[in-house]
């Protein structure tokens, strides 16, 4: 497991420091270390890719990195500001699903170099991408602030700052890493662990259904077996999880009542989807709808409140 190989490299002074791919990571596995191992360690065992880029950059007095704090933070304050005007990058119709864009836009953020996005044909989609863009290096101007992703890293330097050889966690699962290895011409000092060969090895079969509803069927066909053949496993101890509960409930519930199973349906509810929610946001476009008449309509008549 990545965990059990994180904790061994962790164990031994003589190791590699670890690149990790955000301060999050870094935070979170060097106290999980420290939980379970009953030990200190030295926080310079671990660092984040931000921290390990800005060491090989030089000619930026006075400004700090930009970390995902930042640009979230950012990424907030763009849909504030723009998000009504966007058309490709943001769905209008996603009330109440702000948080997953603005997550989208602060994960994305390190990769929109000005000549990363050439190759989009859509004129209109460029110009939401480029607004995006120039935003965000407005926002790294007027906080003393540089993306470390935008600047060219000093191949010269490596071999000042790598005294000792570096780790880079999750190699194959972040872009960013992928793309600092490549622009480095991938040296020697650093090693590369993949997630994918710290995971245990199983056979994995792929099953193609002609629809949903002989899906579900096989699902709990395989329910039925299981429960039936195995005395040590009950129904309570399996769980189903389904991508989208709502419209596919009625069919779940069908299977499982013709194979006589309860179900005990547990669904997460965003607050966009309660009566609460819908009332707020109903209000909601009354105001940035100017109180147009349509607006009003839809509070004023809509039952459901």
């Amino acid at each position: 497991m990545l965990r059990k190989e994180i904790f061994r490299l962790l164990n031994d002074e003589s190791e590699p420091t670890l690149v990790f791919p955000s301060e999050n990571d870094v935070r979170y596995y060097l106290t999980e270390y420290v939980k379970e191992k009953k030990t200190s360690i030295k926080g310079s065992r671990a660092i984040s890719l931000d921290t390990f880029r800005s060491s090989l950059i030089e000619g930026i007095d006075d400004c700090k990195p930009s970390s995902n704090a930042h640009r979230l933070i950012f990424s907030y304050e763009f849909m504030k500001k723009r998000g009504r005007k966007l058309k490709y990058l943001y769905n209008q119709e996603s009330s109440g699903e702000e948080d997953k864009f603005v997550q989208y836009f602060s994960t994305i953020l390190p990769q929109l170099k000005s000549h990363t996005y050439d190759f989009i044909t859509n004129k209109d989609l460029r110009s939401e991408i480029e607004l995006l863009f120039n935003d965000y290096n407005e926002y790294l101007k007027n906080n003393s602030l540089y993306e470390p992703a935008y600047l060219e890293c000093n191949k010269d330097k490596l071999k000042e700052v790598t005294k000792d050889k570096y780790c880079f966690i999750g190699y194959d699962a972040d872009i960013n890493m992928q793309q600092l290895y490549d622009e480095l011409n991938s040296p020697e000092c650093i090693e590369c662990i993949k997630i994918e060969n710290c995971c245990e090895k199983k056979d994995t079969s792929i099953y193609l259904f002609e629809n949903e509803c002989a899906e579900i069927n096989a699902v709990f066909d395989k329910i039925g077996i299981i429960l039936a053949t195995e005395p040590n496993v009950y129904s309570e101890d399996i769980v189903i999880s389904s991508p989208d509960v709502k419209r596919l409930l009625p069919y779940i519930q069908r299977a499982a009542r013709e194979r006589r199973l309860e179900l005990d349906l547990s669904c997460v509810m965003t607050l966009a989807d309660t009566v609460v929610g819908k009332f707020f946001a109903a209000i909601n476009e009354v105001y940035d709808k100017h109180f147009s008449f349509y607006s009003l309509e839809h509070l004023l008549l809509n039952t459901s409140f």
